[in-house]
């Protein structure tokens, strides 16, 4: 059987692109390995950060609560003492409409 020129370059182009191929399925094979090992790096980091964030947030934060609690019992004597001023305001209104019609 005679090989021809043709044959032969068919050959050697269907050899190049078989390299190709095995050369770019190692590459992706490589590719999704450091996707992989960047993911679970990334999880144990989000893993550590939220560990952190709870233990941190419970050790030296209030409950949002306990602070809305603590103002406004900060913030009575206030509104007292605002609504006091208010009458007495009103009261000597009054009373000097009333000296300025006497």
């Amino acid at each position: 059987m005679m090989v021809t020129a043709h044959d032969a370059n068919k050959s050697c182009r269907r050899e190049r692109k078989r390299k190709m191929m095995v050369s770019y399925r190692k590459e992706k094979k490589l590719e999704e390995c450091e996707l992989k090992m960047a993911y679970r790096r990334l999880e144990m980091e989000i893993h550590a950060l939220r560990a952190s964030t709870h233990s941190a947030g419970n050790a030296s934060a209030l409950p949002w609560k306990d602070i809305a609690l603590a103002l406004e019992e900060e913030a009575k004597p206030s509104h007292v003492e605002y609504q006091s001023l208010k009458e007495k305001v009103k009261a000597t209104s009054h009373l000097l409409r009333c000296m300025e019609q006497w």
